[in-house]
């Protein structure tokens, strides 16, 4: 039996077994869709833990929850490491982080990308957003980049300088 990713839904006001009946569900595909219901249905909730585990991830799907996060007004944090983010995650990640100015908290560990192009809309929304957000970037895809030719040294370091002032 294939297990599925942690589902967290950190909020006291959300009763447990309304969590659990999520966590159960077997099919990774109902997962995304159940979870926007249940977003839209418990105002208060402030962190969602979607990370992956070795077997399960939800790559293909995470860009939804980004876009339906954006009307969210009361999710703060949101954990979607061990889930490798591709062009069409990072490109609603991006609108997401520009929109929602309540988002606080974003965990990231893999960005599976072949240029920098796909992760600049990203590193612009965080460039320019005004209220403080803190982004757990994956050093190892940026020194893969690098190691590409597609970030110079220059510009690596401006990249490093910029997101830790920018993200703190």
């Amino acid at each position: 039996s294939q297990s599925l990713p942690t589902v967290n839904i950190l909020n006291s006001q959300v009763q447990q077994p309304q969590v659990r009946q999520l966590q159960r569900l077997q099919d990774k595909k109902h997962v995304i869709p159940a979870l926007k219901k249940f977003i839209e249905n418990h105002s208060g909730i402030q962190t969602i833990d979607l990370h992956g585990s070795i077997r399960v991830t939800f790559t293909g799907k995470l860009h939804k929850l980004f876009y339906w996060l954006k009307k969210s007004k009361s999710v703060r944090q949101v954990d979607v490491s061990k889930n490798k983010l591709n062009e069409k995650c990072i490109t609603s990640l991006a609108d997401l982080i520009a929109s929602n100015s309540r988002l606080s908290q974003i965990l990231i560990d893999d960005i599976e990308v072949d240029n920098f192009s796909s992760v600049q809309p990203l590193v612009n929304a965080i460039k320019e957003r005004k209220e403080s957000i803190n982004v757990q970037f994956p050093d190892k895809a940026f020194l893969k980049l690098k190691q590409k030719g597609q970030i110079d040294d220059q510009n690596f370091n401006s990249l490093y300088i910029s997101l830790s002032y920018n993200t703190k």
